[in-house]
């Protein structure tokens, strides 16, 4: 089993940790961890452990991957810059490696495209290391490249709380292209659902606790991500057929829009908001 291997460099095989070190400064994400990365030329033993951790090299933001994390023997890199990272569609993964996230990185650098895989312990470990690359492809570094005090984090979330206030003066001015009731999950894969009431204006998704109510979440879209196939942690629960997700900067965002017509009509809404990356088939 993978995930219980002992760790390298801790005197067995390569294996898998499920422990996982955090950047608290900017954002509460993955700073550096063990993972199984897929190798594109070994086919014999294509799953490897390597110990990911993100810096930047020469000013742009990198994905260094070493044997250990003693650091002393470096594999590679992954260039972040106008990457692209998701969640594997688990009905695509091996059964060994059912928790996958991949990082597509972007034609112009030297990777020219390739797509690269890695396999964790949980969704949620996929989810924290999906968040993770998507922040660091944004950015140099974690303050503005103009020298402000103020974290890029930071200036994120009060883009989103201005939106919020202002979405009676958005919807007025960009009207809605899709509006309605639906369900909302309290975290990405797994928890209660909650109705709300949700609209789509210009590039941004808004999330009401009911028509007219007060505004719960602002989900910008520019950048963002849906994924047609969210992985379901509650197994008990069965496949909801409307189901969908919704990430951006700062948000992973699971929806139920009640049945496989209301989904289409939503997630051709988010389309035509978003430079669409879908995550599935």
């Amino acid at each position: 089993d993978f995930l219980r291997s002992p760790v390298a460099g801790s005197g067995g095989g390569g294996g898998f940790s499920a422990s996982l070190r955090h950047d608290d400064d900017a954002f509460k994400g993955v700073d550096e961890g063990l993972v199984q990365k897929k190798s594109a030329g070994n086919h014999l033993t294509p799953w490897q452990a390597r110990y990911l951790k993100f810096h930047l090299k020469n000013g742009e933001p990198v994905l260094a991957y070493y044997k250990d994390s003693s650091y002393a023997s470096a594999q590679g890199e992954v260039q972040l810059r106008d990457s692209e990272a998701g969640l594997v569609d688990p009905a695509s993964c091996e059964k060994t490696h059912q928790h996958q996230f991949q990082i597509k990185t972007a034609a112009e650098s030297e990777h020219q495209g390739r797509v690269f895989y890695f396999g964790v312990e949980s969704n949620k470990d996929a989810m924290d290391w999906v968040e993770s690359v998507r922040r660091h492809s944004g950015q140099i570094s974690k303050r503005s490249s103009k020298g402000s005090a103020t974290p890029i984090m930071a200036g994120m979330e009060l883009e989103r709380l201005n939106l919020k206030r202002n979405m009676a003066e958005m919807v007025e001015a960009d009207g809605v292209v899709c509006s309605g009731e639906i369900l909302q999950r309290e975290a990405y894969s797994y928890g209660r659902w909650h109705s709300r009431w949700a609209c789509i204006s210009g590039n941004t998704m808004f999330i009401c606790m009911e028509e007219g109510g007060a505004v719960t979440c602002a989900l910008p879209l520019k950048g963002g991500h849906i994924d047609k196939y969210p992985v379901n942690c509650n197994r008990d629960e069965g496949i909801k057929e409307g189901s969908f997700g919704v990430s951006c900067a700062l948000s992973h965002v699971s929806f139920d829009a009640g049945d496989a017509a209301s989904k289409t009509r939503w997630i051709s809404a988010l389309e035509g908001a978003i430079t669409v990356i879908t995550i599935g088939r």
